[in-house]
């Protein structure tokens, strides 16, 4: 009798500490502290935000982080889902992209898409806008007024020559950009420059001014856009390499408008 008397009496004990570690334990849950949500935020933030802002340019395939074009590959571009497409300054829709000797153009049912021009092309969550502009050739008008203004004395072996005209604050005034790249084929021509300026509310802000550049480098203006949704356009410039040879590369830049001022970051 008194061994199961103790039986029972352990058996009382064990259930009583069993129910004190659950009122002590059981009714906790198992939630992440504070700062371990913090780290999931930033690190949410981090891949959602910065990495998967892409951006194609003609054959080119970029992440935009901030106010910079960085270069990624074209399989980033083609897993990212469907990308806002612009052909020439004009919205086309939103579509997949496949790379074959170009952007290849895909809508929701696999089925291919037609498109002729210059093709500009942006995530869903990139606010790009990009601006139908005409590009003219330098006339005297111009001439004398970057003679006038920066002494060139010379207007030949002109590789490019864009003017754009366009109201990049959209203040009802047109704004200039002049792109102008001087080179002879062979590479020696006595005077040689590169120069981009832009004529905003009639004030002259050089970009780029290489009056001594025999280097074989050129460049033209691609496109003017707005991917911040700033209430002043930026422009995008392509800086053309290896002019003299068969292996021309292409990179793009964005001159972006800054605390009063166009600059290439």
């Amino acid at each position: 009798m008194n061994k199961y008397k103790g039986l029972i009496i352990v058996a009382v004990l064990v259930v009583i500490y069993a129910l004190s570690m659950f009122v002590l334990f059981g009714t906790q849950k198992n939630t992440p502290s504070q700062e371990d949500e913090q780290i999931k935020e930033n690190e949410y933030n981090t891949t959602n935000s910065s990495e998967k802002y892409f951006v194609t340019i003609d054959k080119n395939s970029y992440r935009l982080r901030g106010t910079k074009l960085e270069k990624v590959s074209k399989g980033e571009i083609s897993s990212a889902g469907k990308m806002k497409v612009y052909t020439n300054g004009k919205y086309l829709g939103d579509y997949r992209l496949r790379y074959g000797s170009t952007w290849n153009l895909f809508d929701d049912d696999g089925n291919f898409v037609n498109y002729e021009g210059q093709l500009i092309s942006a995530s869903e969550n990139v606010n790009l806008k990009v601006r139908n502009i005409k590009i003219r050739d330098l006339n005297e008008e111009d001439k004398v007024e970057l003679i006038n203004k920066y002494s060139i004395n010379t207007f030949n072996y002109l590789t490019t020559k864009d003017i754009i005209e366009f109201d990049l604050d959209h203040n009802g005034v047109n704004d200039k950009i002049i792109c102008l790249s001087s080179k002879e084929d062979s590479g020696y021509a006595n005077t040689m420059y590169d120069l981009v300026v832009i004529k905003f509310n009639g004030e002259y802000q050089e970009v780029i001014n290489n009056t001594q550049n025999e280097t074989p480098i050129t460049y033209n203006i691609n496109s003017i856009v707005n991917t911040l949704n700033n209430k002043v356009d930026s422009i995008l410039l392509k800086k053309n390499s290896g002019i003299y040879s068969d292996d021309v590369k292409e990179e793009y830049m964005l001159i972006n408008y800054k605390n009063g001022k166009y600059t290439i970051d």
